[in-house]
């Protein structure tokens, strides 16, 4: 990422943070009014924009852009922070039923295989089997690739191995669960279209905290690299120290 881009993406974040004095953490998407949904660390909606095609069934971000997925038009989109439209591309997923970014791929959940496409041209590069038809929703942690379904299973994303199989506190919900995503070091997230949401243990799926945010998500990511709250301010001060010292120049 390059300078200008880097500021732009903190100057999102600074001016989303400041709505609500939280600090941007989750995307969530909402089938019942085809938006896309900015969370903080409680799941709180901070923000929201209008998704630009029907039926997101998946969204995730990879700390710059923000990516929702569209199985009936085939189509994944591409927004920052503020909502804006960047590109989109069309790809071969009419059963996608969630996604994640996989370094500088997407992986995307297609009926029995798991298949990964670069994030910025749309061009297929490979797939995996899908540990379980049922997968619902899928979230990268930087090592596993976990999928939601009757069980929480974590893949190898080179080879599809599993690697893991806990249970799943979402069980309850709708399609048991629409969303996965990382929530830190050793932790998982999970959302239902109820707008119930859990933060689970990745060792044994235990439930370390939960509530219920009234949001109907079908889709859950987190955003990576969020700068923490005293950063975001120092760097927004950085920005209009640039810019005062530009119009100085001027």
């Amino acid at each position: 990422m390059n300078y200008l881009s880097k500021a732009l993406v903190v100057t999102s974040l600074v001016a989303i943070s400041s709505m609500a004095n939280a600090i941007p953490t989750y995307v969530s998407a909402q089938w019942d009014n085809d938006s896309i949904s900015i969370l903080d660390e409680n799941f709180n909606q901070i923000s929201s924009f209008n998704a630009g095609a029907g039926d997101p069934n998946g969204v995730t971000s990879d700390g710059t852009l923000i990516y929702s997925g569209h199985p009936f038009s085939n189509q994944v989109i591409a927004y920052d922070f503020l909502g804006v439209e960047q590109f989109r591309w069309n790809g071969g997923f009419p059963s996608l039923q969630g996604m994640a970014v996989v370094g500088n791929e997407l992986a995307i959940q297609d009926s029995g295989n798991i298949e990964f496409y670069d994030s910025l041209t749309g061009a297929f590069s490979r797939s995996i089997v899908s540990p379980g038809g049922g997968t619902e929703g899928l979230g990268y942690d930087g090592t596993l690739l976990w999928a939601i379904g009757d069980s929480l299973i974590g893949v190898d994303p080179l080879t599809g191995a599993q690697v893991a199989n806990i249970p799943n506190a979402a069980n309850g919900c709708s399609f048991t669960g629409t969303g996965i995503a990382d929530a830190g070091p050793g932790q998982l997230a999970l959302g239902c279209t109820s707008g119930d949401w859990y933060v689970v243990s990745d060792a044994d799926g235990s439930i370390l905290v939960s509530g219920n945010n009234g949001l109907n998500m079908y889709g859950l990511g987190n955003i990576s690299a969020v700068p923490e709250p005293a950063t975001l301010a120092l760097m927004g001060l950085g920005l209009a120290g640039i810019g005062y010292r530009r119009k100085k120049a001027a």
